[in-house]
C-alpha cells in the first residue's frame, strides 16, 4: 500500500493548459514581423522561462501542500510514510545504477569504457604504473 501523494486529491496534475495558449500567442505574435526566426527565439526563450517558473511554483506548492498533510498524520501513519518513501529511495536507486550501466554499454557520454579483467593474483596490477 503506497501512501505518498506527489499531488493531493482532487489538484490537476500539470498546469500546461495556460502555457499552451501562450504557446500559440507566441506563435502568433512573431508571424506578422520582420525577423520571424529571431522573434521566435525570443518568445521560446521567454516561454521557456516562464515554464520554468509555473514548474518551480508547482514544485513548492507539492512541497508545502505534503508538508502539510505529513504534519496532520498520526505518529503510526507517519511511520508508515517513512517506510513506503525509503522503499522508492532503494526502488529510484536501483533504477538510477541500471540507467547508468546501460548508459555506459551505449557509451552515451562519449567516454572510454574501463572494462575490469580479472589478473593472476601472482602480477602485480599493471594500472597504476
Amino acid at each position: 500500500m503506497q501512501t505518498f501523494h506527489a499531488l493531493p486529491p482532487g489538484k490537476p496534475a500539470t498546469g500546461l493548459a495556460p502555457l499552451e495558449s501562450n504557446q500559440h500567442t507566441v506563435v502568433s505574435a512573431a508571424s506578422g514581423l520582420d525577423s520571424p526566426k529571431g522573434t521566435i527565439k525570443l518568445h521560446s526563450e521567454e516561454w521557456y522561462y516562464q515554464l520554468q517558473m509555473l514548474l518551480k511554483n508547482l514544485d513548492q506548492s507539492d512541497l508545502e501542500d505534503y508538508a502539510q498533510m505529513l504534519r496532520s498524520l498520526s505518529a503510526v501513519k507517519l511511520s508508515k510514510e517513512a517506510v513506503e518513501l525509503e522503499k522508492r529511495s532503494i526502488q529510484l536507486s536501483l533504477e538510477e545504477a541500471k540507467e547508468l550501466q546501460r548508459s555506459s554499454v551505449l557509451n552515451v557520454l562519449g567516454k572510454t569504457m574501463k572494462v575490469a579483467k580479472a589478473q593472476p593474483s601472482n602480477q602485480p596490477d599493471q594500472s597504476y604504473k
